[in-house]
């Protein structure tokens, strides 16, 4: 970025631009992170027990972000069709 780019912007453009730059350091750590892990488990599992009960990636390592999502996915709810067709009747019903 330019000096007289810099002098040009409001605070709230300079302010998403810096959270932009975060969400992709953060992406990369995210990615590098797997990328070890994946190592890591390649390497140690000829040598883990059976009876230690892993078998994939995730048992032998979970990270918070991905608890956090499967915490989310188990949670959400899917509408069934009727109540899908009440929400969209809905605004049908107020116009008249």
């Amino acid at each position: 970025m330019l000096l007289t780019d810099f002098y040009n912007l409001t605070p709230r453009q300079f302010n998403n631009i810096v959270i932009g730059y975060d969400r992709k350091e953060e992406q990369n750590l995210k990615t590098k992170m797997i990328l070890n892990r994946d190592l890591e488990f390649a390497i140690v599992s000829p040598y883990l027990d059976k009876k230690s009960g892993i078998k994939t990636v995730q048992d032998y390592k979970k990270f918070s972000w991905e608890v956090e999502t499967a915490e989310l996915s188990e949670g959400r709810k899917f509408k069934t069709k009727a109540e899908i067709a009440a929400i969209w009747k809905a605004p049908e019903e107020v116009k008249r």
